[in-house]
């Protein structure tokens, strides 16, 4: 009977603390309406629901961690999950304010002559910066398994060369691209000579990796 009432507490606190969780990030949320900037809320909107899943986190480890009828070694498998869960979670916060950052403020924030730079470089930004969480975020959860991450190092690095001698072409007209973009030594609009081919030409557009 103990026991029961035990899981039946628990059950109780997750239930009722994700509710005030819930209702409490409601609130913060209308009370930033009433700040002078809009940057809190918007930041509030676009993480709202990781930090609900991080409230309901906390409160599911802590109602299990409590519980008397599990074993030791149930409690040390939940807390792997648990630890799987809380990166994840985690992850996709800091991902949401990445994505948030490139995609208004810092675009908002650039002289109207780098917003153009900007507007070219954040898509492969947006990917890099993502592969850089995502990865991470692998490499944490596999280590806290006991993985072995040199041998798994050693074979994306080997991998990585060999994609990078058979893409050798283009990834030299994407830093051609971008010492373009960086440099300027043309803009849109400007008149050029090539002199590889004997000819003119007008600038239509500058990408990454053609002009």
């Amino acid at each position: 009977a103990s026991d029961f009432l035990d899981l039946l507490f628990s059950l109780v606190i997750v239930l009722l603390g994700s509710l005030v969780g819930i209702l409490l990030v409601n609130g913060i949320r209308w009370l930033l309406k009433f700040t002078p900037t809009n940057l809190d809320e918007q930041v509030l909107k676009e993480t709202h629901r990781q930090v609900k899943w991080l409230i309901s986190l906390l409160l599911l480890e802590y109602a299990t961690a409590r519980l008397t009828i599990l074993t030791p070694e149930i409690k040390q498998w939940l807390n792997l999950v648990y630890f799987t869960l809380y990166v994840i979670v985690i992850s996709s916060l800091i991902w949401r304010l990445v994505a948030f950052g490139l995609k208004g403020p810092l675009l908002r924030a650039s002289s109207p002559q780098n917003r153009g730079l900007l507007i070219t470089f954040t898509p492969l930004l947006r990917r890099t910066l993502q592969f850089v969480i995502i990865s991470t975020s692998m490499a944490i959860i596999l280590q806290n398994f006991g993985v072995n991450l040199s041998a798994l190092i050693a074979i994306l690095g080997l991998g990585g060369l060999a994609i990078s001698l058979a893409a050798k072409e283009t990834l030299e007209d994407m830093i051609n691209g971008f010492i373009i973009l960086i440099d300027r030594p043309y803009q849109v609009g400007d008149r050029i000579r090539i002199e590889t081919m004997d000819a003119w030409g007008d600038v239509e557009s500058i990408g990454s990796r053609t002009t």
